[in-house]
């Protein structure tokens, strides 16, 4: 049931409102009272209101700086302006705030008569919205996509999305909030198979921002198609014959860089703009071992070479050289590697 918040510095008027309102047939209840826009503010924040019915001119805060203050603050929360001024300044100040009904006073049995109507469809609204986003989690709808993503389903994708928002009772407001819900899940689903925080180059914030911004349902149901089929596209490609030639570009990057003390999973996975976990997927797959094992065998070869080479140079410098700074774990790991302390591998590889 909708929630109302009367606002007027008139407590005559104030009170014959919120008698005279059969709240009971519009669907609505009236769970407060102010005077004046600074107290109407205080328990909008309290009180978290779905629609407030306010006066122009009242003092300290008027009802059009009350208007913009809850458009920032509360922009999905319905505004009704009374005002005893046939102003259209105060009107078109009034509409560009997303108000959407000005009536004019005196508030007379017609007036009233014309709010509860006002009231009554709001209530509906509001009836059809709770109604669509329960059917919406309810469906199974989700778990479709995230199938359809995990196995690149485009046609399942556009079939399912496609009935989502085909809801002949769907409004804008209701696609909004199901859209929020869908690129949600896109984002976190596709964080594993490689888009790490981005998604057609639009961070998550940018991409629920986007949403925002629409005004109908189609324009809605489309931004959501081309998030989806953008993200499958990438998975396509990731998917196919090309992911072998990634890998072994990360072999050769792995190959020249090894001897670097900080190379690691998550830089080469940042080199390359992977996800970790979708690094580490692809990278087994195509070579059976994990990167941490490839670059401490090839740290560990490099090593042999340089103690074979080189018998002059100090077994601590040798491990600096092949990305091992602490001299005591390099030891710890070529013995674990080669079953030799590299002490012992260089007395057995040099000749005598």
């Amino acid at each position: 049931m909708p929630q109302v918040i009367l606002v007027d510095d008139n407590i005559k008027a104030l009170d014959g409102l919120r008698r005279h309102i059969p709240w009971h047939d519009t669907g609505c209840v009236c769970v407060g009272t102010a005077q004046n826009g600074i107290e109407a503010l205080a328990l909008c924040h309290a009180l978290h209101p779905d629609v407030v019915i306010t006066d122009v001119k009242m003092p300290q805060m008027d009802g059009i700086a009350l208007c913009r203050q809850l458009h920032h603050s509360f922009p999905d929360m319905q505004i009704i302006v009374i005002s005893a001024y046939d102003d259209f300044s105060f009107a078109q100040q009034a509409m560009s705030l997303g108000v959407k009904h000005y009536v004019l006073k005196p508030v007379n049995h017609q007036k009233i008569a014309e709010l509860s109507a006002i009231l009554l469809h709001m209530a509906q609204k509001t009836q059809q919205y709770t109604a669509s986003m329960s059917a919406f989690f309810t469906s199974n709808d989700v778990d479709v996509l995230r199938q359809a993503l995990l196995h690149t389903h485009e046609q399942q994708i556009t079939q399912t999305i496609t009935r989502i928002f085909a809801s002949a009772r769907l409004d804008v407001r209701v696609a909004k909030q199901i859209a929020t819900h869908l690129v949600a899940v896109l984002y976190q689903h596709s964080s594993q198979f490689g888009l790490t925080t981005l998604v057609a180059h639009q961070s998550v914030n940018d991409g629920l921002a986007g949403i925002n911004a629409l005004q109908t349902v189609e324009s809605v149901r489309d931004y959501v198609f081309r998030m989806y089929h953008n993200v499958m596209r990438y998975l396509n490609a990731q998917r196919n014959p090309s992911t072998e030639q990634l890998v072994q570009r990360i072999l050769h990057y792995i190959e020249e860089h090894y001897g670097d003390a900080d190379i690691s999973t998550y830089a080469i996975a940042q080199k390359f703009h992977l996800s970790q976990s979708y690094l580490c997927q692809i990278y087994r797959e195509h070579t059976r071992t994990s990167i941490h094992a490839t670059i401490t065998q090839k740290r560990i070869d490099g090593a042999c070479e340089c103690l074979k080479q080189d018998p002059q140079r100090s077994i601590a410098e040798i491990g600096r050289q092949v990305g091992y700074m602490d001299a005591q774990y390099f030891a710890k790991v070529f013995r674990r590697v080669r079953g030799l302390t590299p002490s012992e591998y260089r007395e057995l590889a040099t000749p005598i």
